[in-house]
């Protein structure tokens, strides 16, 4: 919806738009509040007693969140934030709608050339598939190496 509104609303309002602009708008915009959400909900599990930790050793209100509350709530945000480019990619397909060339229009434009139509969505199911497996990997490397120790949820089997 995001995407026909911007694309087709705005012109009415005198802001036209080209269709690749349209779709990096609509989707940046449409991640954007979702990662949005994903900070405010960490910087809100760090708890209150943090800032006054680092406000009683003398740092500003501004120094405590850069330096204290902000690392924390970054990795707390990263498992959720590490979703966000794999759901965004996997969004991309919609962006046809608008006649932006994706790799769905290219495997329709396909079907269409060879008859396959397939063979045509099959080859862009692998090409998903290996894109999303790839940036998983990259991602959850991302999360390890960032993790805090002594803070794992994994629980020992009594």
């Amino acid at each position: 919806m995001q995407l026909f509104l911007i694309y087709y609303g705005l012109p009415s309002l005198g802001l036209t738009l080209s269709q690749t602009l349209s779709a990096y708008l609509a989707l940046g915009l449409n991640s954007a509040a979702y990662q949005a959400e994903y900070l405010r909900g960490a910087i809100q599990a760090i708890g209150d007693s943090q800032m006054m930790a680092g406000r009683s050793i003398g740092l500003s209100r501004w120094q405590t969140i850069q330096l204290v509350i902000l690392p924390q709530a970054l990795r707390l945000a990263l498992p959720a934030w590490s979703n966000e480019p794999i759901s965004l990619l996997k969004t991309t397909a919609v962006v046809f709608l608008i006649a932006v060339q994706d790799l769905m229009a290219k495997a329709k434009r396909a079907a269409t050339i060879t008859y396959n139509p397939i063979g045509s969505y099959i080859a862009v199911a692998i090409i998903y598939l290996v894109m999303v497996f790839l940036l998983d990997a990259l991602l959850k490397w991302l999360e390890r190496k960032t993790r805090i120790p002594g803070l794992d949820t994994e629980t020992t089997p009594a």
